[in-house]
């Protein structure tokens, strides 16, 4: 089984609120109509290569800044030191602002070692939604801790999203794999 996180998002939150006025002028940032958020974009280093990876940060006048599409924690916390030190250096808060972080989501995909038979998932599992003419795949709800969704997919890749941190993602990773061979719903591709 191979787990990749593919985006972390977590609200950061600012000891004091946000001054929209220096920031409505910078070319990465606009004011969507009808959101009472400023939406940044920032593009990092994308791990261990050349490329690029643009992060989204929502950033509301509470103080409240939603950040989105990091992969690592590292990337995390680098990302809520450049916006904090980019809100600084432009006057939107003081110099002495503080912030804690919070992740509220982790998406990853993973990928089992064979295929999963949908329709048998469907029938044997409990909390799932699986309607392939929306959809072509099994929605499993866990609800044991860690709690998780899992998005299944008969060709063995899965997306998992709900989990909290590193370790409950790779423990409903584990559980997942095991009921899922438990319940001889993996199988190996015979041809």
């Amino acid at each position: 089984m191979k787990v990749c996180i593919e985006n972390i998002v977590a609200t950061i939150t600012l000891n004091q609120p946000v001054k929209f006025k220096p920031l409505v002028h910078l070319r990465n940032v606009n004011k969507p109509v009808n959101f009472p958020a400023l939406v940044l974009r920032h593009e990092v280093p994308d791990g261990s290569s050349d490329a690029k990876r643009q992060l989204t940060f929502l950033i509301f006048e509470t103080g409240k800044v939603v950040a989105m599409r990091t992969k690592t924690l590292q990337q995390l916390h680098e990302a809520q030191r450049d916006v904090i030190s980019l809100l600084r250096s432009i006057g939107a808060v003081q110099p002495s602002t503080t912030s804690t972080v919070e992740i509220q989501n982790i998406v990853a995909t993973v990928v089992l070692e064979g295929l999963i038979d949908l329709e048998i998932c469907a029938a044997t599992l409990t909390k799932v939604i699986y309607e392939p003419r929306t959809f072509p795949g099994v929605i499993f709800h866990v609800e044991d801790p860690p709690k998780a969704t899992f998005l299944l997919f008969s060709s063995g890749k899965v997306v998992c999203l709900g989990t909290k941190n590193e370790a409950d993602l790779q423990k409903a990773c584990v559980r997942l794999e095991k009921t899922l061979l438990d319940r001889k719903l993996l199988y190996q591709n015979q041809s």
